[in-house]
């Protein structure tokens, strides 16, 4: 971003609109520094902060609060600590896989929804691509961050030059004779993010110049994904249309593109948990916290009995002096019907289970409408030789071998407890 920037982790601030959205862990806070404005520039400022300010969604970085300091305007945003999808497509990339795509589908929707929310404040973002979109660390939270580039729009029109990133910018941003910069150069930008998350590369990697961009986007297709990933096929007809070269052809609202991406995707990737086979209705939660929290609802999920015994043994003995809500299961089925109706706070995971394995129940878990404020724990007899990178994109940092023993697990649960607020930190 812009600006000189300083992290406050400790002192959240309250937003100028308090938003009705939940997030998981209190937020921490980032100070930008913009450099002394003109007069004009300053009114712009103000008026982007304010528009910024009022966007009431989990996947867009919050701003908190702006104004002037000795005539340096500053304004204060959300502090997610996280990686970028860029770099964790980049991972997939170089391990010769892809991001599975039931969580490209529901990272996509997410996004989508908060780029509605940013469009509906009168904001264009103008700089959508994987490297502007973090992986909340814990969470699995995506977050659209970056609005350095971002200008209010006057009608259907924005202030300022068009800027962005070469391998996402629309024709019209590079040569604005073809018509205004519009809500439309956001939903290229998010065609050319979703082919990347899908294909594992951006529509034109072929070519590396900033003119041979400039001429691939005003000129040329995409390579099909038919021919790099032949089970997302069907897509390449949604993706061209979010993707025409001209403005007034493209699919109108990001969510438009990703409601059309999941009318077009196998029923098993879809991000809806109706999707899967199986699961039982309803899927809404049941219970309900009024006036409190309750006890912190524990999901152990584990296919062999005895372990689940065990791992619930262990977060007992962790939560000795307030006794939690455990509930076990023994399949990835199972426990997205219990946490579709109880969502949990922290979950203690198998990784090797059958049929859905560790990954892909997390990854439809974080699917769920509270999928993001579970705090996850990965316990598994392969835990020291298991590969961890492809958690990245689901957000999990903690990792458990059952060989270990119990007592440091129950060490681990608490650690992991007292780190999002679910016990008092321990003197």
């Amino acid at each position: 971003p812009l600006g000189q920037e300083h992290l406050d982790g400790h002192r959240p601030v309250e937003k100028l609109v308090t938003p009705q959205v939940h997030h998981p862990h209190p937020p921490s806070a980032q100070l930008t520094l913009q450099p002394v404005l003109a007069v004009e520039q300053l009114g712009a400022f103000r008026r982007e902060a304010s528009a910024l300010a009022s966007v009431r969604d989990e996947h867009v970085v919050g701003v908190y609060s702006f104004g002037q300091h000795h005539q340096q305007p500053f304004f204060v945003m959300e502090f997610v600590r996280g990686a970028a999808l860029g770099a964790i497509i980049a991972q997939h990339t170089r391990h010769g896989t892809f991001v599975p795509l039931h969580r490209a589908m529901t990272i996509l929707t997410q996004v989508a929804r908060g780029l509605s929310a940013v469009h509906r404040a009168g904001v264009l973002h103008r700089d959508v691509k994987p490297d502007n979109i973090l992986i909340e660390e814990g969470t699995g939270r995506p977050v659209l961050i970056d609005f350095g580039l971002v200008n209010l729009l006057r009608g259907n029109r924005i202030e300022g030059n068009a800027e962005g990133t070469p391998d996402y910018m629309a024709p019209e941003v590079w040569q604005p004779m073809l018509g205004p910069v519009t809500h439309a150069t956001d939903v290229y930008a998010l065609g050319c993010t979703a082919y990347e998350l899908l294909a594992g590369r951006p529509p034109f990697h072929d070519v590396t110049t900033v003119p041979q961009l400039m001429s691939s986007h005003m000129m040329r297709q995409p390579t099909p994904l038919a021919t790099v990933r032949p089970e997302v096929a069907a897509f390449d007809p949604v993706l061209r249309r979010a993707m025409a070269k001209d403005p007034a052809e493209r699919l109108g609202d990001p969510q438009e593109l990703t409601a059309a991406l999941g009318e077009a995707a196998p029923q098993e990737a879809r991000p809806q948990l109706a999707s899967l086979p199986g699961l039982p209705l309803p899927l809404q939660p049941t219970t309900e916290r009024p006036g409190g929290r309750g006890p912190v609802r524990i999901l152990v999920i584990d296919d062999d009995p005895i372990f689940q015994k065990v791992i619930a043994r262990a977060a007992q003995i962790a939560f000795y002096d307030t006794p939690p809500q455990i509930v076990t299961v023994g399949s990835g089925t199972e426990a997205l019907t219990q946490a579709a109706q109880n969502p949990p706070d922290l979950v203690l995971l198998d990784y090797n289970m059958p049929e859905l394995n560790g990954l892909d129940t997390l990854s439809r878990l974080r699917a769920l409408k509270n999928g993001a404020q579970a705090r996850v724990l990965v316990v598994s007899g392969s835990a020291r030789t298991l590969e961890r990178w492809p958690f990245a994109v689901l957000g999990v940092q903690d990792f458990y071998d059952k060989t270990g023993g119990l007592p440091p697990l129950v060490a681990l649960i608490g650690q992991v407890a007292e780190q999002i607020g679910l016990r008092p930190k321990t003197s």
